[in-house]
């Protein structure tokens, strides 16, 4: 075992036949969990993890159209 890096892939998406395919290393962003005695959030609704909700769009909207998902607006720029 090693620390996970910045350089490590943790996805990948490929066409495959007449769809699409997504791999994830890590299925937590898909999940909104409360972990532990205090219940504190993870996976979806994890505290740093205000991209979850973009990435989720993103990944489902490809699978969907196989297109490049709309420019949605970031955290920083209002969106949700």
């Amino acid at each position: 075992p090693r620390p996970m890096t910045p350089n490590d892939l943790r996805g990948a998406t490929l066409p495959v036949g007449k769809g699409r395919v997504v791999l994830l290393a890590e299925a937590g962003a898909w999940s909104a969990q409360l972990s532990g005695r205090k219940k504190r959030p993870m996976g979806f609704d994890a505290p740093g993890a205000e991209g979850n909700k973009r990435f989720i769009r993103n990944v489902v909207y490809w699978l969907a159209t196989g297109a490049a998902p709309p420019a949605f607006p970031t955290v920083s720029e209002g969106g949700k």
